[in-house]
């Protein structure tokens, strides 16, 4: 199997894995805010960077105090070379993480850092500590300074830090949404780093999900294959039962693109379509040999997840014996 055919395997068996536990009506049942009580959310929020300083503060000189020790922490990180330790590292992140939970100064500070050096190595150390200590007020740091006022970089790199915190509130993700569908995204790598922030973390309420699902349709039809695979994910982790999305993995099914056919058919059986109509898709998908085998690998374990008759038992157990050398 081609290091192509395995990737395209990964994808569609992995991206969808957290999605998958996603049920209509998961979680806490609270209403999306309306755009009144979300606009004063926002600017409730915007004090707290209204003066971030452009960067740490000089080291005092001499005989003068010495620096907190939490200031030491982002410091310390800061001028770690690449192939230092892994373990002091880790370390460092979790200490400065603790830290910034605790001193909203040192939040500002470290997050004035990584604005600064928005990509590379040390920008991942600090975007992990940040991680570590998100919450509203960086919440609304990030999604203000990933505004069209914004250099491109920190653009992407404050999405970034929102997609890999622990939970997003329903105003964020509509401003998110948002940004998406009035036409102010528009470049490629804003546009998958925005539907990345959007993955769904904590509670969200079944007017959310549809009107995340609604928000996503256009780009389910994206001419850029990859924009449409990730839209189809993350339709798929935000309303797996519901039909639109069936409708939609449905179609994407005979998409162009492998990528996206392998997404499909791996989500596929999560869905509420009935079992007998999944059940010959894939089987159809997994038994064309003009296919590529990594989508028909994605279709046979799909199939392997719902209720098989004597028809699918053979086809199934005749694929996988052909092709069980191959990973």
């Amino acid at each position: 199997m081609s290091g192509n055919s395995m990737w395209l395997a990964g994808t569609a068996l992995i991206s969808f894995a957290a999605g998958y536990a996603l049920d209509k009506g998961t979680g806490a049942a609270a209403p999306v805010a309306s755009p009144q009580v979300q606009q004063a959310a926002v600017a409730q929020a915007q004090g707290w960077f209204s003066s971030v300083p452009a960067a740490p503060p000089a080291p005092p000189a001499a005989g003068s105090q010495a620096p907190a020790a939490s200031t030491d922490l982002l410091a310390r990180l800061q001028a770690m070379a690449p192939n230092d330790d892994s373990t002091e590292r880790d370390r460092l992140v979790s200490q400065l993480g603790a830290a910034l939970r605790a001193d909203d100064g040192l939040r500002r500070r470290t997050f004035a850092a990584y604005l600064k050096a928005p990509q590379g190595e040390a920008a991942g150390r600090l975007a992990n500590a940040l991680a570590e200590a998100d919450g509203p007020e960086l919440e609304q740091a990030a999604l203000r300074a990933s505004g069209p006022e914004s250099p491109l970089p920190e653009r992407l790199a404050t999405l970034r830090l929102l997609a890999s915190m622990n939970s997003v509130s329903p105003v964020t993700r509509t401003a998110l949404l948002t940004s998406l569908n009035n036409g102010s995204v528009t470049d490629p790598a804003m546009v998958s780093a925005t539907l990345g922030a959007l993955a769904p973390r904590g509670a969200m309420s079944v007017a959310e999900q549809a009107h995340v699902q609604a928000g996503l349709q256009p780009f389910l039809r994206a001419p850029d294959a990859a924009t449409r695979q990730q839209a189809l994910g993350l339709a798929t982790m935000w309303a797996p039962k519901e039909a639109g999305t069936v409708e939609a993995l449905k179609s994407a099914v005979s998409d162009p693109s492998p990528e996206v056919r392998a997404t499909a058919v791996a989500a596929l059986a999560r869905t509420n379509a009935g079992a007998d109509e999944v059940r010959g898709v894939l089987m159809a998908r997994m038994s064309d040999e003009r296919e590529v085998l990594a989508v028909r690998q994605a279709a046979a374990f799909a199939l392997g997840d719902i209720p098989m008759d004597a028809a699918a038992m053979a086809a199934y157990g005749a694929f996988m014996q052909k092709h069980k050398a191959e990973p």
